[in-house]
């Protein structure tokens, strides 16, 4: 006869091991959900098709820098434009890259989306504040990391 603490312990380990698996599951998920560098012009068009031949020229696809630099002058143009709703959704965008991309699409979306943030085309004091205050929190991390930095 088995003795009910060995039962006990038997159910504990069979549900950690569980959310071992779960979490496993969960992490293989996210590996494979990561954007690789080759599709942020789809993941771009998607979002921004008035830009999709732009991102989609030879010297554009295979060159991520040039991808987002293409992003990057779409929303400098939607700020000069007053269109917040589509600064917003490239915010959003750029966050998403951010979040969900390789190490070759981030270092891409810090080095030249976030970095570009002292240079916002902004009339007065006012404007840029709203603006900073559409940018997501992943990016603002990044952007006064960049900005607090010492020995640059």
């Amino acid at each position: 006869m088995m003795k009910p603490f060995a039962a006990k312990g038997f159910i504990v380990l069979c549900a950690v091991y569980r959310d071992l698996a779960l979490c496993l599951a969960y992490t293989c998920q996210m590996i494979i959900a990561m954007i690789n560098q080759d599709e942020v012009p789809d993941h771009i068009s998607a979002v921004i098709p008035d830009i999709a031949m732009e991102c989609h020229q030879p010297g554009n696809v295979r060159n991520i820098y040039r991808s987002v630099h293409v992003f990057l002058d779409y929303t400098f143009r939607m700020i000069r434009e007053h269109n917040m709703a589509a600064v917003n959704a490239c915010f959003t965008l750029a966050e998403k890259l951010y979040t969900q991309g390789s190490s070759k699409v981030k270092c891409a979306i810090e080095n030249v989306f976030v970095f570009s943030f002292s240079l916002l085309p902004v009339e007065s004091v006012e404007e840029r504040s709203q603006i900073m205050n559409m940018i997501p929190a992943p990016l603002i991390s990044v952007y006064m990391s960049q900005v607090l930095h010492e020995g640059c």
